[in-house]
């Protein structure tokens, strides 16, 4: 048999994720549900992280532990989401026989340090009622991470017997599984030998894995709320039950789907049960975490409320100075001559900008010929330099005319966001059009059928989630800080460098984070086109045309100059050290790549592209649309 076994598994190589429903109204709907609760889970769990590690009052065991869950919870539907919404959109859903092992494994080593991360959160909260006064010596900080070692060799030592005794098994086809991921017993009813062995397995793991963990954190809460009931005061009473309640609810959440697949025959399995069932312990436990954690917790609430108010650990140096409630945006130098003339300037330039995009979206839109991935891209590309002036240049114009310049901390973190949002996406949509100019030039025959709509709708949707989440991590670790006055801003609109100069506080952290948040959301996008292109231009070079090389170059000469344009600018302002950003510098290089980008991005795409020249003169009624 294990000969067998070999041949067969040998014949391999990759299976298919059936996933959910194949109508594609459907699965986008569900694409963008998912999507929706992916960024929500990474957001809230990364929340809770950073807050733990942010606010003192938070270093405790307690706290330890739920930051080690919401760690878990990150990795934990990352190992499955991204795959699952990639296959939502492409029609080709394979995994490898590899990425199929290393899947399954990753997912319950996580999956069986969560088990076991709850007991040990149960028998904290059991010291902490029952034990108070022998707390900090039963639960010290080595003894915390004792058990969180212990845990994880659990988890690995589990899931490396689950994976092997699975994935041993001969699979002589179909190949194709019933699930969104490669989960244990969605695989095993594809093996073409006896399972009897595995489900015996699985239930003793199960037992081992689920059942002990689970009693043990019930057998943890009934002493504690025997505990409880002995104590006379009612206020007492209620504050232990308060701290027990969200570990209880989590743990129910959790446990209950993951027996019910873990430790039930092989002739019960539904695959349609089974994906929801998954959908719970895997994806809805994760989300709801960190909501139930933060909703139901006062210490998480106040310390997101002071995260939120900029009100940090502060020196007493600072102690006699006033916080922060507006801001003084000081834009250019103010003078009464010139400031017309700036008005008129920037004012007939953001005019441009609107027109021109607005005009290039509507040919893109009107004109059929224009209906390719290119164009979409570059659609998308104009409705963003739109926002992105909108953001900052009205604002710049009213200030130019009027002596008060003030701005709330609110409206100054709002437009900080909304700002780094459209320029992140915007920074990753340039990598995604040198990949969609790389398929059309080097992988032709294919790239209708990989550059698809619901592809360019998927990658622009990527594009969006690393907006959402590089404009929160700039913002959040900028505003935290305490602003003590003065509220001078040397800049036209709230951009990170210049409104850390104002932090009565070191902000050493934040030039470390937006360095490694600036090389995420700028280098890796500008590596990545430069990688494409350098590919390009390999296969450019074999072309024996001459006219055919010079067509492909000019399809890509536009996008180069965008991109180089745009990129230098922003990795100098935001890579370099907070203490070398220059007022006057920084202010030109924003206009750079804030307003003259946006402007010049409509005259590059439409003076060196005769598709979008004929469609505005079709429009105009100069040209004729081919019969």
């Amino acid at each position: 048999m294990q000969r067998l076994g070999k041949e067969n598994h040998s014949s391999v190589s990759e299976f298919i994720l059936l996933g959910f429903s194949s109508e594609s109204q459907v699965r986008m709907a569900l694409f963008t549900f998912f999507l929706l609760l992916y960024l929500i889970t990474l957001l809230g769990n990364g929340l809770i992280i950073t807050l733990i590690y942010l606010d003192s009052h938070l270093h405790t065991p307690m706290y330890f532990f739920l930051s080690i869950l919401s760690l878990v919870d990150m990795s934990y539907v990352t190992t499955t989401m991204p795959q699952m919404l990639v296959n939502m959109v492409y029609p080709r859903r394979t995994i490898s026989w590899g990425a199929c092992v290393a899947q399954m494994f990753t997912f319950l080593v996580l999956g069986i340090a969560e088990c076991v991360l709850y007991a040990i959160m149960a028998y904290d909260r059991y010291v902490a009622i029952c034990f108070p006064l022998h707390y900090t010596l039963l639960v010290s900080r080595p003894i915390c991470i004792k058990m969180v070692t212990v845990c994880w060799s659990i988890s690995i030592a589990g899931a490396l017997i689950y994976t092997v005794f699975t994935m041993c098994l001969p699979y002589c086809g179909p190949y194709k599984i019933n699930h969104f991921f490669c989960e244990v017993p969605a695989v095993l009813k594809l093996a073409c030998a006896d399972t009897s062995l595995n489900d015996r397995l699985d239930f003793i793991l199960g037992f081992i894995l689920l059942f002990v963990p689970l009693s043990l954190i019930l057998a943890s809460y009934v002493c504690i709320f025997a505990s409880i009931l002995r104590n006379r005061s009612f206020q007492g009473r209620l504050k232990s039950f308060s701290t027990c309640a969200s570990h209880v609810t989590v743990v129910t959440m959790f446990y209950g789907p993951a027996m019910a697949m873990y430790m039930r025959p092989g002739s019960w399995y539904d695959p349609e049960r089974d994906k929801k069932l998954a959908l719970f312990y895997n994806v809805v436990s994760a989300f709801l975490n960190p909501i139930i954690y933060s909703l139901r917790n006062r210490d998480v609430k106040g310390a997101f409320l002071k995260a939120l108010g900029g009100r940090g650990q502060i020196t007493m140096r600072d102690v006699n100075q006033s916080a922060v409630t507006e801001f003084i945006l000081l834009g250019f130098a103010p003078n009464a001559r010139t400031n017309p003339l700036l008005f008129t300037f920037f004012l007939v330039f953001y005019l441009l900008i609107l027109v021109s995009n607005s005009l290039l979206v509507t040919l893109i839109h009107q004109d059929s010929r224009l209906h390719t991935p290119m164009y979409f891209f570059i659609s998308v590309l104009s409705m963003l330099d739109v926002c992105y002036t909108t953001t900052t240049v009205p604002q710049m114009l009213v200030h130019l005319l009027s002596k008060k310049r003030a701005i709330s901390f609110a409206r100054c973190a709002a437009q900080m966001y909304i700002f780094l949002l459209f320029g992140v996406t915007e920074s990753w949509l340039f990598s995604i059009m040198s990949v969609d100019r790389y398929m059309a030039i080097c992988q032709p025959l294919r790239y209708k059928a990989i550059m698809s709509h619901w592809v360019c709708l998927a990658l622009v949707g990527i594009c969006v989630a690393y907006g959402v989440v590089g404009g929160l991590c700039y913002t959040f670790f900028a505003m935290r800080l305490p602003y003590c006055g003065p509220n001078e801003i040397d800049h036209y609109f709230c951009e990170v460098p210049a409104v850390l100069k104002l932090a009565c506080a070191d902000t050493s952290l934040n030039d470390l984070v937006d360095f490694i948040t600036g090389f995420n959301v700028i280098v890796v996008p500008l590596s990545l086109v430069i990688i494409v292109y350098a590919n390009i231009f390999v296969a450019v070079m074999k072309i024996r045309s001459a006219q055919g090389r010079i067509k492909a170059f000019s399809t890509c000469a536009s996008h180069i100059t965008v991109v180089t344009m745009f990129a230098i600018p922003c990795i100098i302002m935001y890579m370099s050290p907070g203490s070398d950003s220059l007022s006057n510098s920084g202010k030109k290089m924003a206009l750079f790549y804030n307003i003259a980008t946006a402007f010049l991005n409509p005259v590059i795409y439409s003076l060196r592209n005769k598709d979008v020249k004929k469609a505005f003169l079709k429009l105009l009624g100069w040209g004729r649309a081919p019969e």
